[in-house]
């Protein structure tokens, strides 16, 4: 015998809600009215149909939670400033490297490598 299972909206995300918490996860947000200083995400889950459970790091570290509608959400990240680039490890483990031996040299051209 087969039943109807009825799946709660909480386990199938549309698009944009999956779309809107790609994009605040792993992001230092600053969310005014919740918090007085920039937090990380690090976790967001849709709760409702615009509402959102956001899990973030305060700056001493500490876990917190808060709620927020889909347009503070969006306020958030429009305001939120765009990270740095990042390097690739072995490049910058080239460039130090390079940097040593060209030091050790300058020191002891016998000894530099």
């Amino acid at each position: 015998m087969l039943r109807a299972v009825q799946c709660s909206p909480r386990l199938i995300p549309d698009a944009p809600s999956a779309d809107l918490a790609a994009r605040a996860r792993n992001r230092q947000l600053v969310i005014p009215g919740h918090f007085s200083a920039p937090v990380r995400v690090d976790d967001v889950e849709a709760i409702g149909q615009d509402h959102y459970l956001l899990r973030v790091r305060r700056a001493d570290g500490s876990p917190a939670e808060t709620v927020l509608t889909a347009a503070e959400l969006e306020a958030a990240l429009a305001s939120a400033v765009a990270r740095a680039p990042t390097t690739d490890p072995q490049s910058l483990f080239r460039w130090v490297e390079a940097h040593r031996i060209q030091l050790a040299y300058a020191h002891d051209p016998l000894f530099a490598v």
